[in-house]
């Protein structure tokens, strides 16, 4: 059975999306679903917990602004009821939800995750500010909209932490909505991770048809132009980090123990759970939880986003999990 499917979008991608997510509501009997939407911040968008299908009309998969984690909202969520919830994610959101199941801090009994393609976010200072000098949030949704089938436009606008994303697609979930490489204002992708996925929703009758070999090969390609982008991009950040900034986990430890008090960076990280704190006088394993947390870094910047001193910590993250990685392999 075939798992690619194309969503016709009539020069209207929002809309279209809206739709589809009402009917995988009602087809998946969900209760509730966590999305990017305006309702609780007119001045951008933030994780929301829905309640009812036509509070869908209000969730924009495309505004280029990431004010925080959605796995974090996911694993504050109390126990769930007996029917299902959705989450829609950013690929960075979904590593995140996957490493929080793999340490059993998170389960995905009776949740439909639905990941998307990221046409990336800019820094939140200057979302706001070219909201208000462009005359509203709509231009640059419009925007990327525009440049999603050449993967981007004028990467440098960009978070740092976007313009170097290991991966723009989404990973481990039930449904993908693909974005990149695409001609969005006309159609896009819907991709089921297996066949019962698939069969269960509906998605051949959900959808305008199975996608063909040539769409789907289409945004394969671009996301790998993207990501041999960000991979450079990324290795250019790393070589520009400051020589007395952290080399080694121990050295990253002692920064973290004699920066600023206010561990905003630590607050805002979906997955840290603590391993920074000194569990005994002597710290046992200290370095080995710290390295484990490195090494399972999802890129997010959330902690360079909060860090009131504007310190480069998704750099420094990826050139120490980099390193961890290698220990480990090798």
């Amino acid at each position: 059975m075939n798992t690619a499917w194309v969503l016709r979008t009539h020069d209207d991608p929002r809309s279209a999306v809206a739709r589809l997510l009402e009917n995988l509501w009602q087809r998946g009997d969900i209760e509730t679903m966590l999305a990017p939407t305006r309702a609780a911040d007119p001045a951008g968008v933030q994780p929301t917990w829905l309640t009812s299908r036509e509070e869908l009309k209000q969730v924009d998969l495309f505004a280029p602004l990431m004010k925080r984690n959605a796995a974090t909202a996911l694993a504050e969520r109390p126990d769930r009821g007996p029917r299902w919830s959705g989450a829609l994610l950013r690929p960075c959101e979904a590593r995140a939800v996957n490493d929080l199941v793999r340490r059993q801090k998170l389960s995905r009994d009776r949740m439909l995750t639905i990941g998307f393609d990221c046409l990336s976010t800019l820094d939140e200072g200057d979302y706001l500010e070219r909201e208000v000098r462009e005359g509203g949030a709509q231009r640059m949704t419009q925007e990327a909209l525009q440049f999603a089938r050449q993967g981007g436009i004028l990467a440098y606008r960009n978070r740092r932490a976007c313009q170097a994303c290991p991966q723009p697609v989404p990973s481990e979930v039930d449904i993908v909505l693909g974005f990149l490489g695409m001609p969005v204002r006309k159609s896009i992708l819907v991709l089921a991770r297996e066949e019962a996925i698939s069969t269960r929703l509906g998605l051949a009758e959900l959808t305008d048809g199975p996608a063909s070999d040539a769409l789907v090969e289409t945004r394969t390609a671009t996301v790998a132009q993207v990501v041999a982008r960000n991979r450079r991009t990324a290795e250019r950040f790393i070589r520009a980090l400051s020589a007395d900034l952290p080399s080694d986990v121990e050295e990253l430890i002692a920064y973290f123990d004699n920066c600023e008090p206010c561990q905003l960076c630590l607050e805002s990280c979906a997955i840290y759970d603590g391993e920074l704190v000194a569990l005994s006088e002597r710290e046992l394993g200290r370095a080995a939880r710290v390295g484990r947390w490195l090494a399972a870094c999802v890129g997010c910047g959330m902690c360079e986003q909060a860090c009131p001193r504007e310190m480069p910590l998704a750099a420094l993250h990826d050139r120490l999990a980099s390193l961890v990685r290698q220990v480990v392999v090798h």
